[in-house]
């Protein structure tokens, strides 16, 4: 998505997430473009599940987009939390949960990237955005 569809976003306002609208733009990501497409067949899907679709090269291009917080792709990274988390029935966001999720997601990509190289034990059936999943242990060390 470029930068200028953000400009008029108004946190207070709700909002819908188009997934058709998200899979015809060229300028996101294959992979959000693909996860718009999957949610279009099959709303739910957990967290866990969305890893386990990703290749080594997909997560590592994952970690680089939440460290970078000025890039403007990183708003892909916002709107990749908060399908997840509509995925998994939550209500869409305010934007102090949307930031909430959003950190939560890229806390979740680093921990998968870890257990991808055997440094730690990832129980992805535990990654949620759910107050009641909040205390459920995600990883270990390996």
């Amino acid at each position: 998505m470029s930068e200028s569809k953000f400009e008029d976003f108004d946190a207070d306002v709700p909002f819908t997430i188009n997934y058709q609208n998200i899979i015809s733009d060229k300028n996101m990501s294959r992979i959000i473009r693909c996860m718009a497409v999957d949610m279009m067949q099959n709303p739910y899907m957990s967290i866990g599940d969305f890893f386990v679709r990703l290749n080594d090269e997909e997560v590592q291009y994952l970690i680089d987009q939440c460290e970078d917080v000025e890039d403007p792709k990183f708003s892909e990274i916002v709107l990749m939390a908060e399908m997840l988390a509509v995925a998994e029935g939550l209500e869409q966001g305010n934007e102090d949960e949307i930031h909430k999720r959003t950190n939560q997601f890229c806390v979740l990509v680093a921990v998968e990237s870890l257990g991808r190289k055997g440094l730690a034990k990832v129980f992805r059936e535990n990654m949620s955005f759910g107050e009641d999943m909040s205390d459920k242990i995600v990883a270990v060390r390996a």
